[in-house]
């Protein structure tokens, strides 16, 4: 199994989501309805990168590589490792100068 590349530097805002998958509406009576669609906890992740060219290019060539594998993915907040897939393609913006801002949307399997 790959790894995510370690390398890519996670910038502030990088984050784990998780979803239990709780609706909360209002019954007619007005109080909350909480309906519970998920057995656990399932966990996205969002990270965003502040790239060079060089590290576009690394990235660009990992998810080519692996847009359809799982492979492993190490949370830089607190070190926690993760068998994650990719959600969708990384987005780009273009930045001053040759660098990028880039949001990658991972999920955990």
């Amino acid at each position: 199994m790959a790894d995510y590349p370690t390398v890519l530097i996670q910038v502030f805002g990088t984050e784990v989501i998780g979803k239990d998958g709780t609706v909360t509406d209002l019954a007619v009576s007005g109080k909350p309805r909480l309906r519970s669609y998920y057995t656990q906890v399932r966990n996205k992740i969002k990270v965003i990168h502040d790239l060079d060219q060089t590290e576009m290019d690394t990235l660009n060539a990992h998810y080519a590589a692996d847009r359809l594998n799982a492979f492993l993915f190490t949370f830089d907040g607190d070190g926690t490792q993760y068998t994650v897939r990719y959600q969708s393609p990384p987005r780009s913006k273009p930045q001053v100068g040759v660098r990028w801002k880039v949001t990658v949307s991972l999920i955990v399997v």
